[in-house]
């Protein structure tokens, strides 16, 4: 569970231009490689292509934002 809410908070900063390394610091997570790891088991895909989707408006369906401390939680 812990992972998966460090992935949700990456996921909330992933289009504020940070470096990988920035980003997986600001999500909790212990390294870059470690963030890659969780894009890569809970998007099914690199975190490039992920942010490429997101640039896209691809990722949307996939995730989408609940009512729940303005989280956002995979469906």
């Amino acid at each position: 569970m812990k992972g998966i809410r460090r992935f949700q908070r990456a996921l909330e900063h992933f289009d504020e231009g940070l470096s990988w390394a920035a980003l997986s610091a600001d999500a909790g997570f212990a390294d870059q490689s470690h963030l890659c790891r969780a894009v890569r088991r809970y998007a099914g895909m690199t975190p490039a292509a992920l942010q490429g989707a997101a640039g896209a408006s691809l990722i949307a369906p996939l995730y989408r934002p609940l009512i729940c401390r303005d989280r956002f939680v995979a469906i």
